[in-house]
């Protein structure tokens, strides 16, 4: 009997020392998987880590390429372009000049004219680069303030008029009480400028611009109007894209640089409003942007 109670007893030790093992191993196996499944954790962090970076690298190459692409563009549109308004320049001088000495005035007026556009178009021009280049630099700085947008739009009507009376172009106004926008001035100069520059561009003589104001939900649009040439439908979405800059001639075989719709697009997205056209080949296009309005 104290025998069999022995290897009961041993028995029972023995088992217990199995499950003892047995719950050991146990153990060991889920902290090797535990360990397995850290490791692997990290392994596939690392790797979206770099899929992520891989991505956004290949995203700032192509980015950087059209940048450089965009810039080579410009510069070669505009190396073209500065050369032509002082071939006008010299030659419209000269016929000044020799206007004046025979007393020819009416010629001399119209060259008088002509000067005057080719130096303002130039201006325009040289602006436009200079607050591209800051933009681009991250070197211009936006100053907004609350002034009446009607007034600004006077102010571009008014040196439009030379650009507009040379092709017989009436440009019509239609803006009611006054707009209050929170926005910088000058960029909304240069903003305003190009389009209406624009829109007398691709109207032929003796064609109409309409500028008319409205308020939508808290902003105020802007929209130029025209009765011109138009634009291909396969051409709008790219507009406003530095890879595609155009430097299509006017109705008058106008020069320009295409560098305007661009720099309009960046001016008028860093105060926080939009750009965008509508249009239908031959039969006009309908450019506006929008800025915060303010009571």
């Amino acid at each position: 009997m104290q025998y069999q109670t022995m290897y009961e007893l041993k028995n029972r030790f023995q088992l217990s020392e199995e499950m003892n093992r047995i719950q050991e191993d146990l153990k060991k196996e889920q902290r090797v998987q535990f360990f397995a499944f850290v490791v692997i954790f990290l392994l596939l962090v690392v790797v979206a880590v770099f899929i992520v970076l891989f991505r956004e690298k290949r995203r700032l190459n192509v980015k950087l390429q059209e940048s450089n692409k965009a810039k080579d563009q410009i510069f070669s549109i505009v190396s073209h372009d500065l050369i032509n308004p002082f071939n006008a320049l010299f030659g419209a001088s000269d016929l000044l000049e020799l206007d004046l000495k025979e007393g020819n005035l009416a010629e001399a007026e119209k060259n008088r004219r002509v000067i005057h556009k080719t130096i303002t178009d130039t201006f325009k021009l040289l602006n436009n680069i200079l607050y591209w280049a800051r933009f681009q630099q991250n070197n211009l700085v936006v100053t907004p303030e609350r002034f009446d947008l009607s007034l600004i739009i006077d102010e571009a009507l008014s040196l439009s008029e030379n650009q507009a009376y040379s092709k017989k172009i009436s440009i019509k106004k239609q803006v009611g009480l006054p707009f209050f926008v929170w926005a910088d001035k000058n960029l909304v100069r240069i903003v305003l400028n190009n389009f209406l520059s624009n829109a007398i561009k691709f109207t032929p003589e003796n064609g109409v611009i309409q500028v008319f104001t409205q308020v939508e939900e808290g902003f105020v649009k802007v929209s130029v109007k025209d009765n011109g040439v138009g634009i291909a439908k396969e051409k709008i979405p790219k507009l406003f894209e530095p890879s595609d800059i155009d430097s299509t001639k006017g109705t008058n075989q106008e020069a320009g640089t295409g560098l305007g719709l661009m720099v309009n697009k960046e001016f008028v997205e860093r105060q926080g409003g939009q750009v965008g056209v509508t249009s239908v080949k031959g039969y006009g296009s309908v450019f506006f942007f929008t800025l915060p309005g303010t009571s």
